[in-house]
């Protein structure tokens, strides 16, 4: 009787001694467990944390739809890109300063910014420099034109009209005779004053 119970305490250490061991065995498991799953949501908020307050650092995959890279527009007509754009809403051209050249022909785009490759918002503004074209000019044919029409021409060449008039027996009234210092073809700077006579009739 006395061995049977001695058996029976025996056996009882040994399990509760099996739990214990159990209990050491399992808890750094659990314990390592949550430490994985803490880490994990710490590093993934942290990353969504950074992104808010950085936007920057998304990738190229990433960026707003919104954001267009802005076009080469050097040697373009100023005028039909702006309308272009006016209906497409890319971008809005704005005239900076218009320049003499030799190489870009009259109302075209010699140089803007952001300059093209830049990455930009859509809709942002465009600032161009248009040519003015050669600083140097021909002076147009006037003769045998009204009044209003040699002016036109002349103003389109950048040159700057005076009037002067005398009788001519060989134009009519309120015609065009020609230039009073010069002649058609002859070349001056952008921006010149020409005098150009307008025939009264005849002497009477």
């Amino acid at each position: 009787m006395k061995n049977q119970k001695k058996s029976c305490q025996k056996y009882k250490k040994d399990i509760k001694l099996s739990y214990k061991n159990s209990f050491w065995l399992v808890t750094p498991a659990v314990v390592t467990l949550i430490l994985i799953c803490f880490s994990y949501f710490t590093l993934t908020s942290f990353g969504n944390f950074t992104n808010t307050l950085d936007p920057h650092l998304k990738s190229e995959s990433e960026k707003s739809p919104a954001e267009i890279i802005v076009p080469n527009l050097i040697n373009l007509n100023f005028e039909k890109m702006k309308q272009t754009f006016n209906e497409t809403g890319e971008f809005k051209l704005l005239l900076l300063d218009k320049q003499f050249s030799d190489t870009v022909e009259k109302g075209y785009i010699l140089s803007h910014k952001p300059e093209k490759g830049s990455l930009v918002q859509r809709g942002v503004i465009i600032a161009s420099t248009v040519s003015l074209g050669p600083k140097s000019r021909s002076q147009p044919v006037v003769s045998g034109l009204n009044l209003s029409e040699a002016c036109l021409n002349l103003n389109i060449e950048g040159f700057i009209p005076i009037k002067t008039q005398q009788h001519s027996n060989t134009v009519s009234k309120d015609i065009v005779i020609g230039y009073e210092d010069h002649s058609a073809g002859e070349t001056l700077d952008y921006g010149s004053e020409v005098k150009i006579i307008v025939s009264l009739g005849p002497d009477s």
